[in-house]
């Protein structure tokens, strides 16, 4: 079965924005849910439209009046956080006017849009898009199905045109419905929707929940290469991102695989500790945090010990400058998953010291039977080409404090 329930939405607003004597429209910061006065000129209009209502309605009577508040908010994201960002927005708008209004209206309720796709077709069918008629056909039929299932008008919509019709959405289309609120005076008598679901004074529009949630939170990760578990090194990352967009992060590690064995024949001892500056490629507003392809350069610094046998060791430190590419993957029900993948072009100078063990020697040297090494030489040497690879297994932290609430519904 589909429904047609974008344009019965789009068809109510446009008829109560028709009435624009009677009607408040404030702003929202976006993503918020405070009604800030100082912003957008809403201390100006909630005057204007206070004083409107005093002098047009004082006659009558309040029983007759009634207050409808309509908040929401851009159908991008998860429907469930766009739900009750709307219902926060209506409550505060319905708490500033219920101080104004107080006796000239009988009642005040909230009408909350949640995410805006009846608002979206409605602006769309106004306009002369050349993608028009495909981005409505998109928009306006929707899969009958319960709160929980995935709708999938998001996805397509990100896919039009490669990506091109989104973009333009999201710069023309998409900001006005992510931070705008409403409200009229009607009579009482007068039904604000009749597709709406009703409890105590929050209407609730029923919409489905998108399939695609892109996680755009601060999380920092713990990870760990598998490779060098490989050669028995034990090793922990940490990645944080940084700035308000997370396109970049930087990314911390340390390895020290410290082993002797064969009563100290064998050594294979390492410290090594280094930092890497990510780029994230690609549009991030698509993407999730800590999330696709990325480049970067790092530092790493360090001191090595190994010996074989007792006939040959070599000690040093080093330095380890490169630069990087990789991708890097979320996984998981709750995305708190991720694998990274990556290969380092560099160069690395390592001051370096060379021991012989007497085992090595010509016979009839007075050190033949000494288990020791021998220091011979020492100096530099200059490595360039691939100094740094990883497959990367790690956990994100935080990562369930969101996803948890949009998963968990009551059955």
């Amino acid at each position: 079965m589909l429904m047609l329930l974008p344009m019965v939405v789009a068809a109510q607003e446009a008829t109560v924005l028709n009435r624009m004597e009677d009607t408040l429209r404030v702003q929202f910061r976006v993503g918020q849910s405070d009604l800030d006065l100082k912003y957008s000129d809403n201390e100006h209009r909630i005057d204007a439209f206070v004083k409107r209502a005093w002098r047009h309605y004082v006659s009558r009577n309040a029983a007759d009046l009634q207050l409808n508040i309509f908040t929401g908010s851009s159908p991008e994201g998860p429907a469930e956080l766009n739900r009750r960002l709307g219902e926060q927005r209506g409550i505060a708008l319905r708490s500033e006017l219920l101080k104004r209004l107080d006796g000239l209206v009988g009642n005040i309720t909230v009408v909350n849009e949640g995410a805006r796709w009846g608002a979206l077709y409605h602006r769309i069918e106004a306009s002369n898009e050349p993608w028009k008629e495909e981005v409505l056909n998109i928009i306006g039929r929707q899969q009958d199905t319960d709160d929980w299932a995935s709708d999938e008008r998001e996805r397509r919509l990100r896919k039009v045109r490669g990506g091109a019709v989104w973009r333009t959405l999201n710069e023309r289309y998409l900001p006005a419905l992510r931070s705008s609120g409403s409200a009229i005076i009607a009579s009482a008598k007068e039904p604000v929707r009749d597709t709406l679901v009703i409890r105590d004074t929050i209407i609730y529009l029923p919409v489905p929940y998108p399939e695609t949630y892109i996680d755009h939170r601060k999380l920092w990760a713990v990870k760990t290469n598998l490779l060098l578990w490989g050669v028995i090194a034990p090793n922990v990352q940490m990645e944080i991102p940084l700035g308000d967009c997370y396109r970049w992060s930087i990314e911390g590690e340390v390895f020290f695989p410290w082993w002797t064995w064969s009563h100290n024949a064998h050594a294979e001892q390492f410290l090594n500790v280094g930092a890497e500056l990510r780029y994230w490629l690609g549009d991030r507003a698509l993407q999730h945090t800590l999330d696709g392809w990325h480049v970067g350069m790092g530092l790493g610094l360090g001191y090595y010990d190994f010996e074989w046998k007792r006939s040959e060791g070599w000690q040093g430190e080093y330095l380890n400058l490169y630069c990087n590419i990789g991708y890097q993957h979320r996984f998981g029900r709750q995305k708190e998953w991720l694998v990274d993948g990556g290969l380092a072009l560099g160069y690395i100078p390592t001051k370096y010291r060379h021991y012989l063990g007497s085992s090595t020697f010509p016979k009839g040297h007075e050190e033949e039977h000494d288990d020791h090494l021998m220091w011979q030489d020492n100096g530099w040497k200059h490595i360039i080409g691939a100094t740094h690879v990883n497959v990367t297994l790690g956990y994100l932290f935080d990562a369930k404090t969101v996803y948890a609430k949009i998963f968990k519904k009551e059955r």
